[in-house]
């Protein structure tokens, strides 16, 4: 803590040389175009040339530890399961938005976004808003919000092929065609992975193959001055063999389960700009997500296949309008309807109608302020509402910046926790939303000539009224959603720092430290008839969020060799050891549940980038260097030791 306030003190006060910055444009706190350097939320951005650069494939692997304050964990090799958790909160409080199409599963348990299958390839940026972010976002943005923009046609004609091999007959092969002219634009891309995989579980050593097929489409058409057509729409399909835990109540075990899963979002919008000073859109949305699964019931009767169906439709209405130089506000009416479907049977929906508002304004030539707010209403969970103040002051010829933002959120029960099969008449559709407030205050700084900058956060993030389960006292299986009492706490400093030594030698830093209280487990220890077992079968190790290690560091080396056309990437990724949920089956606790802690780690991935072929890019990934057994969730391993070959071609 001391030298965390020294290095704040000491950077804050010395002194730097003066040049302007070209500005950094974004788009999500506010859902309109502003200088980055106004914005006083957390903001990271990943433009084209970083994701094109990243020789990752899939998005939640470029963002995990590339952004201080955001981490993701999965359930073993490509296409299990996966999920981004910001500041420490679980997933479910993490919105996710792709060309503004709000991406989550209604049949899912908390209606949240699983990453699995969302590959780069047809992404051109991606910004990352820390805190909560409810007043805009509505429910469920109580973390953050992770917005994804996909690549449109640029001016001219053009083709892009690339092609990536690697270990366990690992196949990438991603293509496009794209153009535009001064009517219209267009973008089309196919992107294709499959592997042969590794295990996904401690236990054993079979294969877990994966395949991916992804169509993206985008279009626009510009009927004058004034308006402009868009369309979007992107259709994956996967298949993954995956290892199911044995169940309590079953003698069968499955190491061969099987998982089809198909995702399909379509939007057709409006762009209407019948002034400079006032521009609205109109978007109509339709997704929809299919989730198959062929593995062994954990009530032994077998193997069955069950399917989950969800889909959204919806509406957004959004302006802008320029007040003044120094004024500008944003607004948009919204309604959504998200249903499920689950084994064929059991059929429910829900809908919300909402308004939010923003007001950006520049009270002084340095500072700069937003103040909004939003409305929600849901059929079933009834009203809330949500609001969010911010600052950004600039000194020291805009190379200091300081910024805070305090904000309330939400997030209302999701189908599932609202309507699952078993769930007590006591609850069913009687649930209310969980609340929240945060608030962050921090400092950005360039120093030395811009060659190195950093930016130091704390945050503090409560949530209450959580929705999870008590058990039934005459049964070992039924576990009842509803609020409790539980108090959800997560807060802690966030880190990145840049040294740019020169074109050929750079460091990036990124730095978290997250203390977080589970009061869901800890505040509800007892189940609904004062036994225990509760939530979590009153078991703990700890009183941590599972899965959040309490010191995550990420720091990449990249080095050019002088005078050859050869550079090197060095990514290390280290984690201290983290609480997970153990399980009935867990051998360390025989029959009964109980809390386990993963490993502390430490990972190296070494990429090679050679320049050799005018027009081509070739490039060699040695993933888990010195083959690291390491993992981020319970009974499933990481990556061994692998490596990807590639070659990237524009023409």
């Amino acid at each position: 803590m001391k030298i965390i306030l020294i290095l704040f003190l000491y950077f804050n006060f010395a002194q730097s040389a003066f040049a302007e910055d070209v500005p950094v444009i974004v788009i999500a706190p506010s859902k309109t175009p502003q200088s980055i350097s106004t914005v006083g939320s957390s903001v990271k951005v990943f433009t084209e040339s970083d994701l094109d650069k990243s020789t990752e494939t899939f998005l939640h692997n470029i963002l995990n530890y590339s952004s201080p304050g955001v981490s993701s964990y999965q359930s073993g090799g490509a296409g299990t399961q996966s999920g981004i958790q910001i500041r420490g909160l679980p997933k479910r409080y993490t919105t996710i938005y792709v060309d503004g199409i709000k991406q989550s599963d209604p049949s899912t348990v908390s209606n949240d976004y699983y990453f699995d299958d969302l590959m780069k390839s047809s992404v051109s940026r991606i910004e990352i808003l820390k805190g909560n972010q409810s007043s805009i976002y509505g429910s469920g943005a109580m973390g953050g919000t992770v917005n994804i923009t996909t690549k449109k046609g640029k001016k001219g004609f053009q083709k892009n092929l690339d092609l990536v091999t690697g270990s366990e007959q690992t196949f990438n092969l991603s293509g496009s065609i794209s153009g535009a002219d001064e009517t219209k634009d267009f973008w089309l891309g196919y992107e294709k992975f499959q592997t042969d995989g590794e295990s996904a579980m401690t236990d054993n050593k079979e294969t877990d193959a994966y395949h991916n097929d992804t169509f993206v489409g985008n279009f626009g058409y510009k009927l004058n001055d004034r308006i402009k057509l868009s369309a979007n729409s992107r259709f994956i399909y996967s298949f993954l063999n995956y290892d199911s835990l044995d169940s309590q109540f079953s003698t069968d075990t499955d190491d061969n389960s099987q998982n089809w899963n198909k995702e399909w979002n379509t939007s057709f919008g409006i762009i209407h700009s019948p002034s400079k000073k006032f521009d609205q859109q109109l978007k109509l949305v339709h997704s929809y997500n299919d989730r198959t699964y062929d593995a062994f019931s954990e009530w032994g009767s077998g193997k069955s296949e069950a399917e989950y169906l969800g889909f959204r439709d919806a509406i957004y209405y959004s302006g802008n309008y320029k007040i003044n130089l120094d004024n500008n506000l944003s607004f948009g009416v919204e309604y959504e309807n998200d249903e499920m479907k689950y084994k064929k049977s059991l059929y429910r929906g829900n809908e919300i109608k909402s308004f939010y508002y923003d007001l950006q304004s520049r009270l002084s030539e340095n500072l700069y302020t937003t103040v909004g707010m939003r409305f929600d209403e849901h059929n079933e969970a009834g009203n809330e509402d949500s609001h969010r103040v911010s600052f950004a002051y600039l000194s020291d010829n805009k190379k200091t910046k300081y910024k805070g933002t305090y904000g309330t959120s939400f997030r209302f029960p999701s189908l599932y926790e609202n309507y699952q099969v078993w769930t007590s008449s006591e609850f069913k559709g009687k649930m209310t939303a969980e609340t929240g407030r945060s608030y962050d205050i921090g400092l950005e700084k360039k120093i030395f000539n811009d060659k190195v900058s950093f930016d130091l956060t704390y945050f503090n993030h409560k949530y209450e009224d959580t929705l999870d389960g008590w058990k039934d006292s005459n049964s070992d299986t039924n576990s009842y959603y509803h609020n409790q009492p539980g108090l959800i706490k997560s807060e802690g400093f966030e880190l990145g720092a840049n040294y740019n030594y020169s074109s050929k030698l750079n460091f990036n830093l990124n730095y978290t430290l997250s203390r977080t209280y589970d009061g869901a487990d800890m505040d509800d220890a007892l189940n609904k008839d004062g036994n225990t077992g509760g939530t979590g079968g009153g078991a703990f190790t700890d009183s941590r969020m599972v899965r959040v290690p309490r010191h995550m560091i990420g720091l990449n080396t990249y080095f050019k060799f002088p005078d050859k056309n050869l550079a090197l990437n060095l990514q290390t990724i280290a984690a201290s050891n983290a609480r997970d949920y153990g399980n009935f089956n867990s051998p360390m606790h025989g029959s009964s549940y109980a809390d386990v802690k993963l490993d502390a780690y430490i990972v190296n991935h070494l990429t090679l980038d050679f320049d050799y072929l005018p027009g081509y890019d070739i490039y060699f990934k040695l993933i888990n260097i010195f083959d690291e057994e390491y993992n981020t969730a319970l009974h499933y391993s990481q990556p061994s030791r692998s490596f990807k070959l590639g070659l990237k071609r524009s023409f």
